[in-house]
């Protein structure tokens, strides 16, 4: 995770030279707040995703993770923003908490491993549906430039896992000699498919945006199965149907 999130930074610098005025704006006390407030969320997501895979399989992980944020925005927008659910919302919310429980093969006598999985991926989706909220406030109420914002989460998230890293420079040593390669393309695919997000919240309603971000449910679920060779069910395909149903149906 420090590896790739390392290589991000170092490839945001061309861009962060180019609009170095831009920093001017993190001198206000609130846009600073908010920036940390945002990379902390962004640092519990990658843990917890990070944990979650370590347990469980990525046609179960993600989808779960992925699918209960969108369900858990509408929530916190009715409780903290006093705002109302249409009745398509109240379906989606209900298909996409059917399909987590059919996804996650939720009964008694569950491995401790899948209670783990389980556990990290619902918090992934709680985070998710967090630093949605406060990035689409910090992009489009605060102005603050999407590859900026995305660069300041990168350089936090490096310099407080950088303690944890050093403590094993052998194994820091060994995991980037063999894995760099796998590195990279996260360091490169990964700031770059939520810059498309952050730029698409600057202009249209997160209730939108989140949804229709929901599409990676399938795909993930898809690569899972063909190309890690996960376990593959009609169950599994169903949950997954429910949800995507779920996520489409909460913007209407």
């Amino acid at each position: 995770m420090w590896l790739f999130t390392v290589m991000t930074t170092v490839l945001y610098l061309p861009f962060v030279f180019l609009h170095i005025s831009s920093f001017e704006i993190f001198l206000k006390p609130a846009t600073a707040i908010i920036c940390m407030i945002s990379l902390l969320f962004h640092l519990l997501y990658f843990i917890c995703l990070d944990k979650a895979y370590c347990f469980g399989e990525l046609s179960v992980i993600y989808p779960v993770a992925r699918g209960v944020a969108p369900a858990m925005t509408v929530i916190g927008a009715l409780l903290l923003l006093d705002e109302r659910l249409t009745r398509p919302q109240l379906l989606s919310i209900a298909l996409i908490i059917a399909g987590t429980f059919l996804l996650s093969g939720m009964k008694e006598n569950m491995t401790k491993n899948h209670r783990k999985a389980l556990g990290y991926a619902l918090l992934c989706g709680c985070t998710v549906s967090a630093y949605t909220l406060i990035d689409k406030t910090a992009v489009a109420t605060f102005f603050i430039a999407p590859f900026i914002l995305d660069f300041v989460n990168n350089v936090g998230r490096t310099l407080v896992l950088m303690p944890v890293v050093l403590k094993d420079v052998t194994r820091l040593k060994d995991t980037a000699r063999c894995y760099w390669k796998e590195a990279m393309i996260v360091g490169i695919l990964s700031p770059f498919s939520y810059l498309m997000i952050l730029f698409a919240m600057r202009h249209i309603p997160v209730s939108i945006v989140a949804p229709l971000r929901q599409f990676s449910i399938v795909i993930s679920y898809m690569l899972g199965i063909h190309m890690l060779f996960e376990h593959r069910d009609y169950k599994k395909l169903l949950a997954i149907a429910l949800m995507f149903c779920g996520v489409i149906l909460i913007s209407i």
